[in-house]
């Protein structure tokens, strides 16, 4: 389940392992400690990536009676070790012994 934070202070109040992880990361103060940080296990937020690929491309109106829709047939595991491994690590930061997806518009 996605959850968001208010700031920096409210997950280090609720997660201070992953908060500590997370400054260890991120090695610098930056306005990303006051803004909205977003986090959510990496196999929902690789679905809510294909969700969103899906819409960019119109794959939900295709005539699946013609062509399959290819998003039904991705190895939603397979994708989401993949996707942990190219996240724009200036606004992501995944945390492998979570599995959580952390996120904010500012880089950190």
């Amino acid at each position: 389940m996605k959850l968001v934070f208010e700031n920096f202070n409210q997950l280090e109040q609720l997660h201070p392992d992953l908060s500590k992880r997370l400054r260890e990361f991120t090695a610098g103060d930056g306005f990303w400690l006051e803004e909205e940080i977003t986090v959510t296990p990496l196999k929902e937020y690789a679905e809510d990536q294909l969700e969103q690929l899906s819409d960019a491309f119109g794959l939900d109106d295709m005539d699946t009676s013609i062509f399959p829709n290819p998003i039904e047939y991705v190895d939603v595991e397979k994708f989401s070790k993949a996707l942990a491994d190219t996240l724009d690590e200036s606004y992501y930061y995944y945390d492998e012994p979570t599995q959580l997806v952390l996120h904010t518009e500012y880089s950190w």
